[in-house]
């Protein structure tokens, strides 16, 4: 099944809410949840209007949204009859509810900007500046950059090889979010060098996660600083990316 069957399965109570009852929740409902999650529907839109009733009211449910955060640029459900789309989507429901006292956010972009020009991804606009871009060809080389413990039994080959694994990359995000996975090799806007080595455009970014040698104090790839600790608001990010 898709992300709610995962969601029941790891013991959650999913509510399922159609866009009116959406409309009609307020910041202090949207705490009570351990995270929301908005899923792939199977690849059946090319479209970011179904994001619509999500847009409207991102100012009222984005607030209590203070854990973990992940943003995945496929479609895992429609890829579900793969063992690695699977996995993604378990381990970012466990990465997203992993703290008890906080509410998560699990977004996938399933194909709503596969045909789209870099865009802004408007319902996201209160955690800070994301763009995306799509129209990107096949792709199916996924690497991982970035650590968490919930992610941990998350591979490069769970990401890879899916017949089309990728169809949007984020080229832009805020600064207190981290590539979780990249597009490897790929060029183009957003494309950067990371502590590894690797080279690419992020497809999965995440608030939460850990950037390989982040917060040692030196200067690696992929840095844009280093302040020796992994702490926001102090000029240089937890993920090592300077602040305004």
């Amino acid at each position: 099944g898709g992300e709610n069957d995962i969601a029941q399965a790891l013991g959650f109570t999913v509510v399922a809410l159609d866009p009116p009852a959406w409309s009609t929740l307020t910041t202090e409902d949207c705490k009570t949840y351990r995270a929301i999650i908005l899923p792939d529907p199977n690849c059946s839109r090319f479209s970011p209007s179904i994001l619509a009733p999500v847009e409207e009211n991102r100012a009222v449910w984005s607030p209590a949204v203070t854990g973990n955060v992940v943003v995945v640029g496929t479609d895992p459900t429609f890829h579900r009859s793969i063992r690695g789309a699977t996995v993604l989507m378990q381990e970012s429901i466990k990465f997203v509810t992993d703290d008890k006292r906080r509410t998560g956010f699990y977004m996938s972009l399933s194909c709503y900007y596969g045909n789209s020009p870099e865009t802004a991804i408007t319902c996201l606009d209160q955690f800070g500046d994301f763009y995306v871009r799509g129209d990107i060809g096949c792709n199916n080389g996924a690497h991982i950059v970035a650590k968490h413990p919930a992610l941990d039994t998350l591979t490069d080959e769970d990401l890879s090889n899916w017949s089309y694994s990728v169809h949007e990359v984020i080229s832009q995000y805020p600064t207190n979010f981290a590539p979780l996975a990249i597009v490897l090799n790929m060029t183009g806007s957003g494309s950067k060098t990371f502590a590894d080595g690797s080279e690419g455009v992020p497809y999965i970014v995440a608030r939460g996660v850990k950037v390989e040698h982040c917060g040692d104090g030196k200067l690696d790839p992929g840095e844009e600083c280093d302040d020796g600790n992994l702490k926001d608001g102090d000029g240089c990010s937890s993920t090592c990316r300077r602040e305004a």
